[in-house]
């Protein structure tokens, strides 16, 4: 009985040898833990990540590359230097910059101290006072009083004309009679010279008073008050030269004596 049923169960085995794989192959397999399954989204998350990582790597770089960039030259730079030299002589004063200081243009380098130019420019100015007055009093004209002094001076002039006058007669009557000496004819004949002589400068002195200024006497008051002025302004331009600016932008370098 035994017998029979052992080739049974031979020929069962060899009839689903698959059946009898699987169960082996399912033994195999499920000896350890079970693997554990990937979903989807959770593979799709790195990749993701990646991805804008990588977007923004290049976005970063394409901005970079459109930015300006500062243009580096490499090479030698050739200063130029400016000598600034004043036109008056005196003597350093005051210098509000030192040597090596940025300077700008305009400002002020150095002043230089002249007491004699102030002194020529007073001067000056007195003159043009002068001028000036008295040109306002040529073109004002003659006043009364002048006038009046002139005629005073005339009427003086012509009454020792005639004093003079009437002394010469008597002595010229004594000296032919004999009572008079020539010596004395000739004192008195040069007294009445002298009083013509007074009275033509009294006469012509007074019509000038009348007639008043010439007109080249106006033309040279006004020259002269040209003149003044001329001298100021020339003396203020050496005046204006004792401030010393800078005329560029650059560093100050240093004061060097003239010579």
């Amino acid at each position: 009985m035994d017998a029979d049923e052992e080739p049974a169960n031979t020929r069962q085995a060899t009839r689903d040898p698959a059946v009898a794989s699987g169960e082996i192959v399912g033994s195999i397999t499920h000896d350890g833990p079970p693997a554990a399954q990937t979903s989807p989204k959770a593979a799709r998350g790195p990749a993701l990540i990646v991805t804008i990582v990588v977007s923004a790597i290049a976005g970063l770089s394409m901005w970079y590359l459109v930015q300006p960039q500062p243009l580096i030259i490499q090479g030698e730079a050739d200063a130029t230097r400016i000598d600034i030299a004043a036109r008056v002589d005196g003597k350093v004063g005051r210098r509000p910059v030192e040597r090596g200081e940025n300077v700008s243009a305009g400002q002020l380098l150095f002043q230089i101290d002249n007491p004699e130019l102030f002194t020529q420019l007073r001067e000056a100015e007195a003159g043009l006072a002068v001028a000036s007055a008295q040109l306002a009093n040529i073109e004002a004209g003659t006043r009364q009083e002048v006038l009046a002094q002139r005629k005073a001076a005339l009427q003086s002039a012509v009454a020792n004309l005639t004093l003079a006058q009437q002394t010469y007669d008597r002595t010229k009557e004594l000296t032919g009679s004999g009572n008079a000496s020539i010596q004395r004819l000739d004192e008195v004949t040069n007294s009445l010279e002298v009083a013509r002589h007074s009275m033509e400068q009294a006469k012509f002195a007074d019509q000038e008073a009348v007639n008043g200024y010439t007109p080249q006497e106006h033309g040279i008051a006004r020259a002269a008050v040209a003149k003044a002025q001329a001298s100021i302004d020339t003396i203020k331009a050496e005046v204006d030269e004792l401030t010393v600016r800078e005329s560029w932008l650059g560093l100050f370098g240093q004061l060097s004596p003239a010579g």
